[in-house]
Protein backbone atom coordinates (compact mmCIF):
# COMPACT_ATOMS: atom_id res chain seq x y z
CA UNK A 1 0.00 0.00 0.00
CA UNK A 2 1.03 3.71 -0.08
CA UNK A 3 3.28 4.92 2.46
CA UNK A 4 0.27 7.53 3.94
CA UNK A 5 -2.32 5.26 3.88
CA UNK A 6 -0.76 2.34 5.70
CA UNK A 7 -0.28 3.02 9.66
CA UNK A 8 3.04 4.30 10.73
CA UNK A 9 4.98 3.11 13.63
CA UNK A 10 8.09 5.06 14.86
CA UNK A 11 10.93 3.76 17.03
CA UNK A 12 13.57 5.54 19.11
CA UNK A 13 16.42 4.97 21.04
CA UNK A 14 19.27 6.94 23.06
CA UNK A 15 16.93 9.50 24.39
CA UNK A 16 19.10 8.79 27.33
CA UNK A 17 22.64 9.03 26.53
CA UNK A 18 23.95 6.54 29.28
CA UNK A 19 21.14 3.66 28.34
CA UNK A 20 23.66 1.98 25.79
CA UNK A 21 21.86 -1.01 25.44
CA UNK A 22 19.09 0.80 23.62
CA UNK A 23 21.31 1.10 20.33
CA UNK A 24 21.85 -2.80 20.45
CA UNK A 25 18.23 -2.91 20.78
CA UNK A 26 17.59 -0.70 17.84
CA UNK A 27 20.40 -2.41 15.79
CA UNK A 28 18.37 -5.98 16.33
CA UNK A 29 15.28 -3.86 15.24
CA UNK A 30 16.98 -2.90 12.05
CA UNK A 31 17.97 -6.28 11.04
CA UNK A 32 14.51 -7.64 11.82
CA UNK A 33 13.14 -5.02 9.74
CA UNK A 34 15.78 -5.12 6.90
CA UNK A 35 15.59 -8.92 7.11
CA UNK A 36 15.52 -10.64 3.75
CA UNK A 37 12.51 -13.29 4.87
CA UNK A 38 8.58 -13.49 4.94
CA UNK A 39 8.50 -11.73 8.20
CA UNK A 40 10.09 -8.70 7.63
CA UNK A 41 8.92 -7.98 4.20
CA UNK A 42 5.36 -8.68 5.99
CA UNK A 43 6.03 -5.84 8.39
CA UNK A 44 7.26 -3.51 5.61
CA UNK A 45 4.33 -4.14 3.33
CA UNK A 46 1.75 -3.67 6.17
CA UNK A 47 3.10 -0.80 8.03
CA UNK A 48 5.69 2.41 7.42
CA UNK A 49 8.96 2.71 10.09
CA UNK A 50 10.14 5.31 10.93
CA UNK A 51 13.44 4.94 13.05
CA UNK A 52 15.54 7.55 14.67
CA UNK A 53 18.40 5.50 16.16
CA UNK A 54 19.63 8.09 18.02
CA UNK A 55 17.27 11.07 19.47
CA UNK A 56 19.79 12.81 21.96
CA UNK A 57 23.41 12.60 19.82
CA UNK A 58 24.75 15.48 21.90
CA UNK A 59 24.21 14.37 24.78
CA UNK A 60 25.63 11.00 23.72
CA UNK A 61 28.72 12.53 22.47
CA UNK A 62 29.70 14.18 25.75
CA UNK A 63 28.96 10.82 27.54
CA UNK A 64 26.01 12.01 30.09
CA UNK A 65 23.79 9.84 31.44
CA UNK A 66 20.46 11.16 30.84
CA UNK A 67 20.63 15.00 29.87
CA UNK A 68 21.35 16.68 26.26
CA UNK A 69 23.88 19.41 26.12
CA UNK A 70 21.41 22.09 27.80
CA UNK A 71 21.01 19.55 30.41
CA UNK A 72 17.41 18.96 30.04
CA UNK A 73 16.46 15.46 30.22
CA UNK A 74 14.51 14.75 26.86
CA UNK A 75 12.00 12.11 28.28
CA UNK A 76 10.47 14.40 30.94
CA UNK A 77 9.87 17.20 28.09
CA UNK A 78 7.62 16.30 25.72
CA UNK A 79 4.59 18.44 27.28
CA UNK A 80 6.34 22.09 26.61
CA UNK A 81 9.64 21.24 24.52
CA UNK A 82 12.23 23.60 24.85
CA UNK A 83 13.01 25.78 21.20
CA UNK A 84 15.56 23.58 19.17
CA UNK A 85 15.73 20.64 21.52
CA UNK A 86 15.77 17.54 19.81
CA UNK A 87 12.26 16.91 22.12
CA UNK A 88 10.82 20.05 19.88
CA UNK A 89 11.89 18.44 16.55
CA UNK A 90 10.66 14.99 17.29
CA UNK A 91 7.50 16.35 18.14
CA UNK A 92 7.23 18.71 15.13
CA UNK A 93 7.70 15.84 12.88
CA UNK A 94 5.42 13.79 14.61
CA UNK A 95 2.92 16.53 14.45
CA UNK A 96 3.70 16.74 10.81
CA UNK A 97 2.67 12.97 9.98
CA UNK A 98 -0.30 13.92 11.70
CA UNK A 99 -1.36 16.24 9.89
CA UNK A 100 -0.57 14.65 6.21
CA UNK A 101 -3.58 12.42 7.61
CA UNK A 102 -0.87 9.85 8.75
CA UNK A 103 -1.69 7.24 11.64
CA UNK A 104 0.83 6.96 13.63
CA UNK A 105 0.05 3.02 15.37
CA UNK A 106 2.77 2.96 18.35
CA UNK A 107 5.85 4.98 19.29
CA UNK A 108 8.23 2.47 20.65
CA UNK A 109 10.87 4.34 22.90
CA UNK A 110 13.75 1.60 23.66
CA UNK A 111 15.45 2.14 26.84
CA UNK A 112 17.45 0.03 29.34
CA UNK A 113 17.21 -0.07 32.85
CA UNK A 114 19.79 -0.18 35.67
CA UNK A 115 17.71 -2.84 38.09
CA UNK A 116 15.50 -4.51 35.64
CA UNK A 117 17.05 -7.51 33.43
CA UNK A 118 15.73 -8.90 30.23
CA UNK A 119 13.14 -7.23 27.96
CA UNK A 120 10.19 -5.77 29.20
CA UNK A 121 7.17 -3.02 27.88
CA UNK A 122 5.65 -0.34 29.43
CA UNK A 123 2.61 1.48 27.69
CA UNK A 124 -0.33 3.26 27.44
CA UNK A 125 -3.76 1.58 27.54
CA UNK A 126 -3.85 -0.41 25.00
CA UNK A 127 -0.54 -0.97 24.50
CA UNK A 128 -0.74 -4.72 25.44
CA UNK A 129 -2.48 -5.45 21.94
CA UNK A 130 0.43 -3.87 20.03
CA UNK A 131 1.76 -7.62 19.24
CA UNK A 132 -1.59 -8.46 17.80
CA UNK A 133 -2.06 -5.17 15.82
CA UNK A 134 1.55 -6.27 13.72
CA UNK A 135 0.39 -9.54 13.49
CA UNK A 136 -3.19 -8.39 11.84
CA UNK A 137 -5.41 -11.74 11.06
CA UNK A 138 -2.12 -13.43 10.28
CA UNK A 139 -0.53 -15.87 13.03
CA UNK A 140 1.45 -13.89 15.46
CA UNK A 141 4.49 -12.48 14.78
CA UNK A 142 6.04 -12.24 18.18
CA UNK A 143 5.99 -15.81 20.28
CA UNK A 144 4.74 -14.35 23.78
CA UNK A 145 3.95 -18.01 24.97
CA UNK A 146 5.82 -19.68 28.53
Amino acid sequence: GEAGTRPHIVVSARVHPGEAPASFMMRGVLRRLLAEDDEAEALRRRFVFIVVPMLNPDGVAAGHGRCNLAGLDLNRCWEQAPPKSEAEAAKQELAALHAAGCTILALLDLHAHSRRHGAFTLSNPGGAALPDLLAGDREPLFDRGA
